[in-house]
């Protein structure tokens, strides 16, 4: 009984090393080692088309050059773009689908700071 209760609290050291180095490896701290962005579309009444999709690339939190899947934001005014932590200058295109294919409807820029109050920086088209 004795080995049986050794061997369990091994595997079970083992276990919690090994996940708390995986849960560490895709975040950041908040507001400590860069930002999520959160994307608001200010649609006039009455425009068609919506914008539909958006898609981010820039530098993450890890100093590594990314580009975001395509979100899908359906026209909503706001979309969290959920997933990625951003440091430092960032670029995004808009598009009318919902694939982030085809002609561009807005590309910008904006500038994420490694550390501030919060999580969410904004783009706003």
């Amino acid at each position: 009984m004795n080995a049986l209760k050794k061997i369990l609290m091994g595997v079970a050291a083992v276990g919690l090393a090994v996940s708390s180095v995986v849960g560490e490896a895709g975040t950041a701290a908040a507001a400590s080692n860069g930002q999520q962005i959160v994307y608001h579309y200010l649609n006039t009444p009455g425009s068609i088309p919506v914008i539909r999709s958006i898609r981010v690339s820039g530098t993450n939190q890890n100093g590594q050059h990314v580009t975001s899947r395509c979100f899908f934001t359906d026209g909503a005014e706001w979309t969290n773009l959920e997933g990625y932590w951003w440091i430092g200058s960032v670029s995004y295109t808009t598009y009318y689908n919902a694939t982030c294919i085809g002609a561009p409807v807005n590309s910008g820029s904006i500038w994420v700071p490694k550390e501030r109050t919060g999580d969410w920086v904004q783009i706003t088209t």
